[in-house]
């Protein structure tokens, strides 16, 4: 076919290199020349293409490269492999979101806002900015989602009130309760003579009910609201600044009175 490895070479062969296997080969002169030939990937670069390692493969190489800037970086090695020792991953049945109880929905969203405020906590003082705005975000989604939610479940009855609760830090959130599970809404000072409680611990829902999935305490909680008037909603104050790290916490959403379940980390709120 070639009579010279630069006829060869001319024509798209080449040697191959580290990591590199199949394509079209020949050997010429003892040398072996491959064109087009493929490149051995990383486990995870395998699993980006939705595929696994199989537990019986042994690397086709070792790569060895220099990560981070040139001062501070450092080297690596990882394995690759190639197409033939992986398989194709189990797909994921991806169910649609369905409408569920509509308490235990919004029990389950105000859960997951916590979950959320508390990631963008972490994220922060990991200094993961990008991450924790993200969160955040999610978080004030939720808690909306939850104050509008709280405002027409009382208008239609199936929420009523029963009491008010005092934090330590002298704001009080209005009970509300049925279906056998309470919540609590920021509120102002309640008026002269009403019944006032010192925060104590209390079960947010039926201790044998579980936890729907958010996508589907989400999808219940937008077609309840769905035409309904959106309404403004009571707000705590924000905290004094000193009240607060030195870091800048408020970046993350917790200084400006949104979350309504941020004093002393309560978890039935």
């Amino acid at each position: 076919m070639f009579r010279t490895i630069k006829a060869a070479k001319s024509a798209g062969f080449r040697e191959l290199r580290k990591g590199e296997y199949g394509g079209e080969q020949i050997t010429l002169k003892g040398q072996l020349l491959a064109r087009d030939p493929k490149a051995a990937l990383s486990a995870t670069a395998w699993g980006e293409k939705g595929c696994r390692v199989r537990d019986d493969a042994e690397p086709h190489a070792t790569l060895t490269g220099h990560v981070g800037g040139a001062a501070g970086g450092k080297t690596r090695s990882w394995h690759v492999y190639r197409d033939d020792q992986v398989l194709p991953k189990a797909q994921r049945k991806h169910s649609p979101a369905k409408t569920v109880d509509l308490l235990a929905a919004l029990w389950a969203a105000n859960r997951s806002a916590k979950r959320w405020r508390n990631a963008a906590r972490g994220q922060y003082n990991k200094r993961a900015h990008q991450f924790a705005s993200s969160s955040k975000r999610r978080k004030e989604s939720l808690y909306a989602l939850k104050a509008q939610a709280l405002h027409h479940l009382v208008t239609d009855g199936v929420l009523q009130h029963a009491g008010y609760h005092r934090f330590l830090d002298g704001n009080y959130a209005e009970l509300l309760s049925g279906g056998g599970y309470t919540f609590h809404r920021p509120c102002p000072h309640p008026t002269d003579g009403a019944i006032v409680e010192d925060r104590a611990d209390i079960d947010a829902k039926p201790r044998q009910s579980r936890e729907v999935r958010l996508k589907d305490a989400e999808h219940t909680l937008t077609s309840y609201l769905s035409g309904r008037l959106r309404v403004g909603v009571y707000e705590w104050p924000p905290r004094p600044r000193d009240e607060y790290p030195r870091r800048h916490v408020d970046d993350i959403g917790d200084a400006g009175g949104r979350d309504d379940d941020d004093r002393g980390d309560e978890d039935d709120i």
